[in-house]
């Protein structure tokens, strides 16, 4: 997939393999795009049931599928990674059903990460909380250790690609809601690999057309893919990348603080090529989205 282009309108060991299977099923698109023109349906009830469902069958799959990898009791690390993502859930909620501070929802999904990651083992269902501030996020201990913070390099080369986009302006009041870089392309159209949307997220930051009245619809699209991302790296990139780093030269040279981000980046480009930006899990990711922001 290439990268978007703002253009101007009117013109080897078991475990490993475990990881590789789990990030071959559940990760997400290099960029989550947003089309235009979607007929918006209103969320019910339905809707909100079938949202709250995946995201427990995800945290129960999840966590049950560590639990086995490190030969521990699968059934209560389902039932735990089930709340988990009934708790994730809610932070999306939160997160759409509140414009003032999305940083709230995500606030809350990190609990629900964090209830899910930690589900396959014993001690605490909460060792930590996750706090979004950009390209970085800051952890904060339960135990009354220091918080610490810690930076994706991913994160930050797509802010600088952002940034150096003359088409592209910073929205403030939306970046500091989402606690994340937010971007609009005023009086410009977005178009990825030929097609239009109204926005996308890519990495940790958000880009987005601002056509009123959508433009709060089309804000609320992205955040619930910033939180589907930030699920995931939670999940599965972080932990993994760190896994693979800890075997390497790199491992004990690399600050605890610094990420490379490099696996998400490599994994979202291979199902691009793979199964192409319309993959199935595309799809569901872009329906979760869609009935979370037609509120």
């Amino acid at each position: 997939m290439r990268q978007p282009v703002i253009q101007k309108n009117g013109g080897w060991a078991p475990r490993v393999g475990a990881w590789v299977l789990i990030l071959s099923a559940l990760v997400s698109p290099s960029v989550a795009a947003q089309e235009p023109g979607y007929e918006v349906v209103e969320p019910g009830r339905d809707h909100y049931f079938a949202a709250l469902s995946a995201n427990a069958v995800i945290g129960a799959g999840m966590a049950g599928m560590r639990a086995w990898i490190e030969g521990n009791d699968v059934g209560d690390a389902v039932l735990r990674g089930a709340l988990g993502g009934g708790v994730g859930w809610m932070g999306k909620w939160l997160a759409t059903e509140w414009d003032a501070a999305p940083i709230a929802g995500r606030t809350v999904a990190s609990v629900g990460n964090e209830v899910v990651r930690r589900a396959s083992g014993p001690g605490p269902w909460i060792q930590s909380v996750v706090l979004p501030l950009g390209p970085a996020h800051l952890v904060v201990p339960m135990d009354g250790r220091r918080p610490r913070l810690r930076l994706s390099l991913a994160d930050v080369g797509v802010l600088a690609w952002a940034l150096a986009q003359p088409e592209l302006e910073t929205d403030w009041s939306r970046s500091l809601a989402a606690g994340a870089p937010v971007f609009v392309a005023n009086d410009h159209a977005i178009r990825i690999d030929g097609e239009l949307y109204d926005g996308f997220q890519w990495g940790g930051v958000i880009v987005m057309e601002t056509h009123p009245p959508d433009a709060d619809r089309i804000f609320r699209h992205e955040v619930v893919h910033l939180v589907q991302h930030d699920f995931a790296g939670e999940l599965l990139w972080r932990p993994s990348e760190r896994w693979l780093l800890d075997r390497t030269p790199l491992g004990p040279i690399l600050p605890s603080w610094l990420e490379l981000g490099l696996l998400e980046l490599g994994t979202a480009r291979l199902s691009t090529h793979l199964f192409g930006t319309g993959n199935h899990l595309g799809g569901l990711l872009e329906q979760e989205a869609r009935w979370f922001a037609g509120r």
